[in-house]
């Protein structure tokens, strides 16, 4: 075999060098590209959690501004003496205007009945296409937060001042719609998630 052949060829170590060197490379781009798809996974369930907390507080802001003060009719036609009340099972429950009706395509009105309950670690909020829903009516449900340890809702005056809730005006003129009632400064939501952090929600009342 001649020099020019020798010299043309590698030997056994230059390609294990070769081989090991690549391996390097190979498992820093992997351990880098794992990082950066780990990063990216949870960017994107992060904004996916800040969007699903957005749309949250919106729809409990639109209930909360749209709160109707008015009495509700109980399944005999007589009015009920309250506006917004707990009935010892949910946080709270209200009639709600400003039900959408796109196009006026439905005979009905706008008024809805809410209502907002905790259970099985979540915060649901429950809704019915009527104020004044019979017995049978099954409501819309939809989970707000979820992963909780508890919530509990609060209600402040206008200047942020605690109010107890058995001082909460929700009595309503007994002999019809007309009656006038006044409502607290603002509703406001404290929930505990499972890792024990505590959110706050503020919602204004302006029925």
């Amino acid at each position: 075999m001649s020099g020019r052949d020798k010299e043309a060829g590698f030997t056994l170590i230059e390609m294990l060098v070769s081989l090991f060197i690549f391996s390097l490379i190979s498992a820093g781009t992997m351990t880098v590209m794992s990082s950066s798809i780990a990063v990216r996974d949870r960017v994107n369930q992060g904004m996916e959690e800040l969007n699903r907390i957005q749309a949250s507080r919106s729809i409990m802001r639109t209930d909360f501004e749209r709160i109707s003060l008015r009495a509700r009719r109980d399944i005999l036609g007589s009015f009920e003496p309250y506006v917004l009340t707990t009935d010892g099972e949910s946080l709270i429950n209200f009639t709600r205007l400003g039900r959408e009706n796109p196009g006026g395509l439905e005979a009905r009105g706008d008024a809805e009945r809410v209502a907002y309950y905790f259970r099985d670690e979540k915060l649901i909020r429950q809704s019915w296409p009527t104020a004044n829903p019979d017995v049978s009516s099954e409501p819309r449900e939809i989970v707000l937060f979820d992963n909780l340890l508890s919530a509990r809702l609060e209600f402040l005056s206008e200047d942020l001042i605690p109010i107890s809730r058995l001082a909460i005006p929700v009595e309503a003129a007994a002999s019809g719609p007309g009656g006038a009632t006044t409502l607290p400064g603002v509703a406001r939501f404290v929930l505990t998630e499972r890792n024990n952090n505590v959110s706050e929600y503020i919602f204004e009342l302006r029925g």
